[in-house]
């Protein structure tokens, strides 16, 4: 597998592979009309921890947004699930069946949730998605 060095700051970071698992802003719903459009023309399934709104895109890949209302809790509880959220969809970015724009709405059960089961939940909830919007 290819290699890439990267300068930093104070010299050259250890080898990355080429496949590293960063989450680069092409990956990312940023702005509201983006989230506006999956809520409006999108399906969504829902899960114990999560619901999911997906909708075609004209891209090779996923993108993702995450949304954590604040009766969920306090910003640190809040930016936990966000992360928690944002490294299942890291990595099995690959995986995912179709090229979709995601929008994850999280509860606090993440917080509660094997992390094992909730990677799991959220391919399985995509795949569902992919299906549904075949039709």
């Amino acid at each position: 597998m290819p290699v890439v060095v990267v300068k930093v700051a104070r010299g050259f970071r250890s080898e990355i592979p080429e496949t590293d698992q960063r989450f680069p802003r092409t990956y990312r719903l940023t702005a509201r009309r983006q989230f506006v459009e999956v809520y409006k023309r999108g399906r969504k399934t829902r899960r114990s921890a999560f619901t999911v709104f997906g909708l075609a895109n004209d891209l090779e890949y996923c993108r993702l947004g995450l949304t954590v209302t604040r009766r969920i809790g306090n910003a640190v509880k809040r930016n936990r699930i966000k992360r928690v959220m944002r490294d299942a969809f890291r990595r099995h970015r690959e995986e995912l069946a179709a090229p979709m724009d995601l929008v994850l709405n999280a509860y606090s059960a993440v917080l509660e949730m094997p992390f094992e089961q909730l990677q799991h939940e959220l391919l399985d909830a995509v795949a569902e998605l992919a299906r549904k919007v075949k039709r």
